[in-house]
């Protein structure tokens, strides 16, 4: 398929634009680089500007990083999922009911040395509360990094109970990656990083990767989700290693292309939950993907392992949130979006009834401004599926990406038959989504014993008249603003 690569730079450019954003962002599909441009600053307190040779901080011992170096080791035969925690850390209190599986699923139940101790003792610290508020900011993220060593957590945790029975939950503990970390350590005698680097970035050519703090850049974590604080790398911590963009996209390619672990390991690192989330990667718009944070710096990957296709943002600087028209907005989602819409096509498209599991994605369909005098939007058409039970709501993926929304009223005992809501996702309009849905609708419907289908339209929808006259259906009844359309069966 041949993309429009200058449409695409001014798209990404426009969002870049609206949240002046610091990184780079690029996009790949089937091993071609459709996209790739700098963006803001390295350094937004001296104006330096984000370029090639830009260093990013990362930290060896995230929780993505710890998960991968275990299931390495679990490829290579060294560590069973089934294994409990205290065949390696046998000083472990409830090392007995954990297993790595619980470990990697984030179900351990382990206390959370972070939230649940060192923030609490933050909130309750009355001379910092004292302090200037930017500088509180700081402390609040510093004290995790620095507090994180093994025995130290080991200390704060050991004589907590369990959140819940491991494996009965699934709620992310900051306490988790330091135990895989540890397991990590006494299986390979390794660091974390030492580890990364032997079997990961030296295999990789990943070059640019250097130990340590050093780099010109400045981090800038976001406060009340709508400013910036900057915040300086002044302290030791271990784990932490600079890195290039170019090493970025090495790394990218890689986890597309599912290397580092067997087949049966990824199979299983990348079965998904009743949440559509998976060991190694949670899931956002359709697309399997993982952020990897240091402070303000982070990477994020999206991957469509179907279609080939993968896209990563990295930045110095932490996103912001805007909060319009009742939705959530930031960045990260607006690329997203520009990538879904360019990238998604009718191919595997189905037709699903509205769950759990994309209830809130579903909500998040919208229609073009000029549209919304058109149509009922998704909540307030949910909300009538919901409440009459005539009414039956049916969503439109194509993949794991939800398209758009279908409402149809199927009464057997009035026998009416109606198409009640037609709704296509504005990024997937004139893709022909909307004539599959209308000929889904219409079979959906002939088998419940429809003979003959009637629509309302208004007169000025002129896209929505072109798609339903297309499936068949005819003018019965003119009105002066609207008309009702029909079609026999």
């Amino acid at each position: 398929m041949k993309f429009d690569k200058t449409n695409i730079k001014n798209l990404i450019q426009e969002v870049a634009d609206k949240w002046n954003y610091s990184g780079f962002f690029t996009l790949f599909s089937q091993g071609e680089k459709l996209f790739g441009g700098f963006y803001g600053f390295e350094n937004r307190d001296n104006g330096k500007k984000t370029n090639e040779n830009t260093r990013y901080l990362l930290d060896a011992q995230d929780m993505f990083f710890a998960k991968l170096s275990i299931l390495m080791e679990v490829s290579g035969g060294n560590i069973k999922l089934s294994d409990k925690i205290a065949k390696y850390i046998p000083e472990l209190k409830h090392g007995e009911k954990i297993t790595i599986r619980n470990l990697l699923k984030n179900e351990s139940g382990l206390f959370d040395y972070y939230h649940n101790h060192l923030m609490v003792q933050f909130e309750n610290n009355d001379a910092l509360k004292g302090s200037p508020e930017h500088d509180r900011v700081r402390k609040e993220h510093t004290i995790r990094y620095e507090n994180r060593d093994f025995n130290t957590v080991l200390g704060i945790i050991n004589d907590k109970d369990l959140k819940f029975e491991p494996g009965k939950d699934s709620r992310f503990s900051s306490t988790e990656s330091v135990i895989m970390n540890e397991v990590l350590k006494r299986v390979t005698g390794l660091n974390t990083f030492d580890y990364l680097k032997k079997n990961v970035f030296d295999v990789l050519g990943m070059d640019s990767v250097e130990y340590g703090t050093t780099t010109e850049s400045l981090s800038y974590v976001e406060h009340n989700m709508t400013e910036h604080v900057s915040i300086p790398v002044d302290f030791a911590v271990e784990g932490i290693f600079s890195i290039k963009n170019k090493d970025l996209e090495k790394l990218m390619t890689a986890l597309l292309e599912k290397r580092f672990l067997s087949e049966t390991v990824w199979k299983t690192a990348l079965r998904k939950n009743r949440n559509g989330n998976c060991i190694m990667y949670e899931t956002a718009g359709g697309y399997h993907n993982v952020s990897i944070d240091f402070l303000g710096y982070g990477v994020t990957y999206y991957f469509d392992f179907n279609k080939v296709i993968a896209y990563y943002c990295v930045s110095n600087e932490q996103q912001l949130f805007k909060f319009a028209d009742n939705n959530w907005s930031y960045y990260r989602k607006e690329f997203r979006n520009i990538v879904t819409s360019i990238m998604t096509y009718p191919e595997n498209t189905r037709m699903v009834r509205l769950t759990k599991k994309n209830f809130w994605t579903t909500l998040d369909i919208s229609v073009r401004p000029e549209q919304n005098q058109f149509v009922l939007d998704a909540k307030a058409s949910v909300a009538l599926g919901l409440f009459y039970k005539t009414q039956q709501i049916f969503v439109q993926m194509e993949g794991d990406i939800v398209v758009g929304l279908l409402v149809l009223e199927i009464d057997k005992k009035k026998g009416h038959f109606h198409i009640s809501i037609v709704i296509i996702d504005k990024k997937f309009q004139n893709k022909g989504f909307g004539k599959l849905m209308i000929k889904w609708a219409v079979e959906r419907l002939k088998e419940e014993g429809a003979t003959s289908l009637t629509i309302g339209v208004n007169r000025k929808n002129i896209a929505a008249k072109k798609v339903y006259m297309s499936a068949g259906f005819k003018p019965k009844s003119v009105y002066g603003g609207g008309m009702e359309l029909e079609l026999k069966l």
